[in-house]
């Protein structure tokens, strides 16, 4: 085992953000091309795999079944939002000293542990501005809304948060064009907002609205820079790594670590 020396060309290499998964679902990835989105109702965070509920303006109530018929719409309109819902997730990198690796984006051990089947999966590293220019042409190309930035870790949003509370429906606008604007107006508390305790993935987002059900893709040319291998990444899947260089022209690694310190060889 050789560990690189203190610096690597790519990692000196402003604007990286990772992206862990399992060897499996990478053998995939490079069979097609392709990276699907996840879908924000399969996450692990219940704030925000549960479609969201929000109150029509109590000033606006008339008591009659109008007011029942328009709940009803609305919570259709966002449960059918709520499943159009794709999610990049990546990890941004946080310097803690003069370390190569330590802190780095790519050796995080908890994400290893969660995402990439315990350190027997990969971490992929992009380009940051490529990624987001791959985002954003794909889902022009498709009419989508699409939304990026970092995440914001605090304490929840209560239920009297204005993203939450006194949605105008009395007004010469549709229902279904009033929910998506109030969505877009309040895309940061609900897309862009974690619990504290998620803070150890420093995570940078991507977020796209589509049009309909079918899954969100983007083609991986051109934007993927790097792979790092688990500890324990399987010896049989090594070709796979090597093989898929040639067409997708990225630097991979291994990473180990030493007295709990990370270091690539």
């Amino acid at each position: 085992m050789i560990k690189y020396p203190n610096k690597i060309p790519l990692l000196d290499k402003a604007g990286l953000v990772y992206h862990y998964t399992s060897h499996t679902v990478l053998e995939h990835i490079f069979y097609k091309s392709q990276i699907e989105f996840g879908r924000m109702c399969n996450t692990n965070d219940p704030y925000e795999r549960t479609v969201w509920s929000i109150d029509i303006n109590r000033g606006e109530w008339t008591s009659t079944d109008d007011d029942i018929d328009k709940e009803i719409k609305v919570d259709h309109i966002l449960n059918t939002i709520h499943s159009r819902c794709h999610l990049f997730c990546t990890t941004l990198d946080s310097y803690r000293n003069n370390d190569e690796c330590l802190g780095r984006g790519f050796s995080i051990p908890p994400l290893w542990a969660h995402y990439a089947a315990n350190q027997k999966g990969v971490c992929l590293i992009f380009d940051q501005s490529k990624l987001t220019e791959a985002v954003l042409n794909t889902a022009e190309k498709i009419n989508a809304r699409c939304f990026y930035e970092k995440i914001e870790y605090g304490n929840p949003p209560d239920i009297d948060h204005p993203a939450f509370k006194n949605l105008t429906t009395m007004n010469e606008d549709s229902i279904d064009n009033i929910v998506v604007k109030h969505i877009i107006h309040h895309y940061k508390t609900l897309f862009f907002t974690k619990d504290i305790t998620w803070d150890h993935e420093n995570e940078f987002r991507f977020l796209v609205i589509g049009k309909d059900n079918e899954p969100f893709k983007i083609d991986i040319s051109g934007v993927l820079e790097g792979v790092v291998l688990g500890e324990y990444f399987p010896e049989s899947c090594l070709p796979l790594i090597e093989n898929a260089k040639n067409e997708y022209q990225y630097k991979s690694f291994q990473l180990g670590w030493e007295n709990g310190f990370p270091f690539l060889y």
